[in-house]
């Protein structure tokens, strides 16, 4: 769609707006791939990242391209909600994050504890 925006579409109004969109849109794809791998690993916050995520992409960048191509302009009154819903995936993007590194650091102390005082940090048994 950004190829089709640079070389086909005479307004450059038009030109950015579906510009933008396709940038959005590849962005919060990836995100949504980030989020999925990590579901495995942390908390439920990762759960809710996609499901913000994808309706997002539909109404912000989804608004965009309309408006782009022509529809009329009362569409983008859908893109800031759109951009609440990306904002929103974030949070829970980075929420997940933060609950991964924390249960890695729990389970990093509770190998440390179950090790004992008499080892270091690397595990070998102190003379």
């Amino acid at each position: 769609m950004g190829a089709f925006a640079t070389h086909a579409m005479p307004d450059p109004v038009a030109k950015g707006w579906v510009q933008t969109a396709a940038t959005y849109q590849f962005m919060h794809t990836m995100a949504i791939f980030t989020s999925l791998a990590l579901q495995g690993w942390s908390g439920r916050a990762a759960c809710w990242a996609p499901r913000a995520f994808a309706p997002g992409i539909l109404l912000f960048s989804g608004s965009l391209y309309a408006a782009g191509l022509g529809a009329e302009r009362s569409v983008l009154v859908l893109t800031p909600v759109g951009g609440v819903l990306l904002l929103a995936g974030w949070m829970a993007l980075a929420i997940s994050a933060w609950q991964f590194m924390r249960s890695e650091q729990s389970r990093e102390a509770e190998a440390r504890e179950a090790a004992g005082p008499d080892t270091e940090s690397t595990g070998n048994p102190q003379p």
